[in-house]
């Protein structure tokens, strides 16, 4: 049975008493399903992130006729002075929720980014452009773009082939199979 003790606010009188009047006047003694309560979800915020215009091969490049280059992964993004880097997504507020016994459910809130550049600048598009050719570093929340690209290392599968119009300084070997 419905008690007016269970729903306090959100609740419709009206479809209440016809529930319960419904209900009593039932010969078989089954109630009719009446919705006379409705809560609201709350909805989680979503975080400013950064859409690049590189996409990054992470398991290879497809090749024709479902082959994957396992040698290709995109590990170096190479910008020209001009060039849109990725564009900055605002976060998107968050909205509380209700219960049907009127009780606020709390969202979680969006958190916007603290990016900082070198090297580049946001444009009234909410674009990440270039200032200077460079390869890109993403280090957290700080992007650069380096006309050196150190690899403190050597050239293998963790890195795959290297395509960079700027300089490489690699510290390692080149593997057998990859190329620069």
């Amino acid at each position: 049975s419905v008690s007016s003790r269970t729903i306090l606010a959100s609740g419709d009188e009206a479809a209440i008493t016809k529930a319960l009047q419904s209900q009593a006047e039932d010969e078989a003694g089954q109630g009719q399903k009446i919705l006379v309560a409705r809560g609201k979800a709350a909805r989680d915020g979503i975080d400013s992130h950064i859409v690049y215009t590189q996409k990054e091969h992470i398991a290879g490049l497809e090749l024709s006729k479902g082959r994957i280059d396992f040698h290709e992964h995109n590990f170096l993004w190479s910008f020209k002075k001009g060039e849109i880097i990725g564009t900055i997504i605002g976060a998107k507020p968050e909205e509380d929720g209700v219960n049907v016994r009127g009780e606020a459910i709390k969202a979680v809130p969006a958190n916007d980014m603290q990016l900082t550049l070198e090297g580049a600048h946001i444009d009234a598009h909410n674009r990440i452009v270039a200032d200077t050719d460079g390869t890109l570093i993403i280090n957290g929340l700080h992007l650069s773009l380096a006309e050196l690209y150190v690899i403190n290392g050597d050239v293998d599968q963790k890195t795959g082939n290297i395509h960079s119009v700027n300089d490489i300084h690699i510290k390692g070997h080149v593997e057998p199979g990859f190329s620069i």
